[in-house]
């Protein structure tokens, strides 16, 4: 049986037979074949590696039964292999809260010890499963002075068969269920036994479980959770780059950034565009949900490049490779989405060509304006403060919906957003910020649209949502538009004022306004927090001399801003007796004070009163 799993995301298999003896007829097989368009079939039912697992979907394989008929596998698929073997993007998980684990191997005066207050974490994709790190929890180390960061996926999919995937735990070597045997444990109201003698454990140690494996989940484990975050990675570079991999960062997993930074060293290579290539397959190949919002691509560098030519055509120069990366910047899309790059230089000793400097700076941003010249490491952290307040902004996602009887084919439909009806007076040309597309009854979409005074990341066809609203008896058919992603011109989020509805058919050409449209109810708009992904590319080579240790910091400090310590991240103030008396504080929406905020949208606290505003 060959697996192949060049893609992490499209696995597939060879077709193959297993041959068994049927005592009646001799041998007989069975003839699979995964449905997918390298075997020859139409469907795409391809698997996907999750940590050591690949896992197939329900109807990946076709199964022919000589002599029989053809069936479809009925059930997912898994192929378990040993850690560390399967290349494996990383699964999102959501921290869910608090829940305890009582351990099954250690002692306590031989009673069982007080359970462990352990961080849950629950999969998006795939909902029954959970990740722990009992073994970090503070609970563990004060108890046996555990500190190994080992995570443990648990699998609760079926209630009546709760497993872990095998993991490898200090001394105590590798710890697996055996399942094969039937020894699963089992969940209800949200508590989990696993047998103490399901445990394998394979070391020179031979422990032996003393109890039952214990775990209860947190209050509201069922719920599907939600994610909105930063999806951060890490590409160090002076020789081959090594890479962080991209994870959605937490308090749970900020010290393993931290200690990425920190095991980085210098050396005499400058690998400044293979490395830069490198991080952008990191940001298109990783995993993201469906909300993400903004992907961006922060380059610290001394500006030179000494050995990327290594990695390429022989034909290749410097210019070529130049040419290149800004092509792969300009139309690299991420869940289609374009990289915001940004580039910080600060010039090494030994950089001499300033001219290749700047150019080497323009090529790694978007645009001239996000290429950023610095003189040391100061202005470094003070430019990366400032990119990340530009992006905080892109990390909210204003929504439009607007819902509408049915249109013919061919009409075109206009959303004004900032007038009203009397103030337009019938002639939507009046309106400055508006909406416009031609309808199609095909599939009841907008098709061509044009956003004027705005920008959307819902592209030029939406397609409406059907809306069946029951009243006085009857059914009202309505079909529902929602724009994504709504900012000004400037980037900024965008509100809306009143919102009307006209259109004109193709023949009279004249615009009619609909009077029956009613703007907050037939339209609205929502405010949520998206997902981002950044990508940090941060140069190690001899050049920063002394420099370096402080860019360990100042790396460091990003990692803060991105997950600061604490639930919400903000200083709790002194209550205050008579709020209108105290000091008005702003904060960024990762929980950073702001002396004198910018455009932007920040937590405005006054005393005990707090609010989310928008500063233009």
């Amino acid at each position: 049986m060959y697996i192949h799993i060049e893609d992490c995301n499209k696995i597939w298999v060879e077709p193959f037979r297993y041959y068994y003896y049927d005592y009646l007829v001799g041998y007989k097989y069975y003839e699979i074949a995964q449905r997918c368009d390298e075997n020859s079939y139409n469907s795409e039912y391809y698997g996907k590696t999750y940590g050591n697992t690949i896992e197939f979907p329900v109807g990946a394989f076709q199964v022919y039964n000589s002599g029989d008929l053809t069936k479809y596998s009925a059930k997912d698929h898994r192929i378990i292999f040993p850690p560390n073997i399967l290349k494996s993007l990383p699964e999102v998980f959501v921290p869910i809260g608090e829940g305890t684990w009582t351990d099954p191997f250690f002692e306590n005066g031989g009673d069982i010890p007080e359970p462990w207050q352990v961080q849950f974490e629950k999969s998006i994709e795939r909902p029954g499963y959970y990740r722990i790190r009992p073994y970090k929890s503070k609970d563990a180390v004060k108890f046996n002075g555990w500190s190994d960061p080992v995570a443990i996926i648990l699998n609760a999919e079926n209630p009546g068969k709760v497993y872990f995937e095998p993991f490898e735990l200090d001394k105590y070597g590798f710890i697996s269920q055996k399942v094969e045997t039937g020894m699963y444990g089992e969940l209800e109201d949200g508590k989990i036994i696993i047998p103490g003698q399901a445990l394998k454990i394979k070391t020179e140690y031979e422990p032996q479980a003393v109890r039952d494996l214990m775990i209860v989940l947190p209050d509201g484990y069922t719920d599907t959770p939600s994610v909105a975050g930063v999806f951060f990675g890490i590409t160090a570079f002076n020789y081959e780059p090594q890479i962080r991999p991209i994870e959605l960062i937490s308090l749970e997993n900020k010290a393993s950034f931290k200690e990425f930074v920190n095991s980085q060293s210098k050396d005499d290579a400058t690998y400044l565009y293979y490395s830069t290539d490198q991080a952008i397959n990191a940001l298109s190949n990783n995993k993201y949900p469906e909300n993400l919002g903004s992907v961006a691509l922060i380059t610290f560098t001394d500006g030179n490049d000494d050995g990327s030519l290594e990695m390429v055509d022989p034909t290749w120069n410097d210019h070529t490779y130049q040419r290149y990366l800004a092509k792969r910047i300009k139309e690299t899309k991420v869940q289609n989405i374009p990289i915001n790059a940004f580039s910080i230089g600060l010039k090494g000793k030994d950089n001499t060509d300033l001219e290749m400097f700047k150019s080497n700076l323009q090529v790694l941003a978007s645009s001239d304006d996000q290429a950023m010249e610095v003189n040391n490491m100061s202005e470094v952290e003070a430019t990366i403060n400032d990119i990340l307040d530009n992006l905080e902004r892109s990390w909210v996602n204003k929504k439009i919906m607007c819902s509408i009887n049915v249109r013919a084919t061919g009409d075109i439909i206009r959303f004004t957003l900032d007038k009203s009806p009397e103030e337009l007076n019938g002639d939507p040309d009046k309106s400055e910020l508006w909406i416009e597309g031609t309808f199609s009854r095909t599939d009841n979409s907008l098709n061509d649209i044009v956003y004027h005074g705005l920008t959307s990341t819902s592209g030029n066809k939406v397609v409406s949502e059907k809306i069946e609203i029951e009243e006085d008896g009857r059914v009202k058919v309505k079909y529902r538009f929602t724009f994504e992603n709504l900012r000004d011109l400037e980037g900024n989020v965008f509100e809306p004022g009143k919102i009307a509805f006209f259109h004109r058919t193709s023949s009279t050409g004249k615009w009619q306004p609909h009077s029956e449209f009613l703007d907050g109810e037939d339209s609205g708009t929502e405010t949520s927090r998206t997902s981002s992904a950044i990508m940090f590319v941060m140069d190690c080579s001899d050049s920063l001399g002394d420099d370096f240790p402080e860019l360990q910091r100042v790396v460091n400090s990003l990692i803060d801003r991105l997950v600061p310590e604490g639930s919400s991240g903000i200083d709790t103030p002194e209550i205050l007796v008579d709020d209108s008396d105290a000091p008005v504080e702003y904060y960024n929406l990762q929980g950073i004070k702001v002396a004198n905020p910018g455009p932007g949208i920040y937590i405005r606290r006054q005393g005990r009163n707090v609010s989310k505003i928008l500063i233009q």
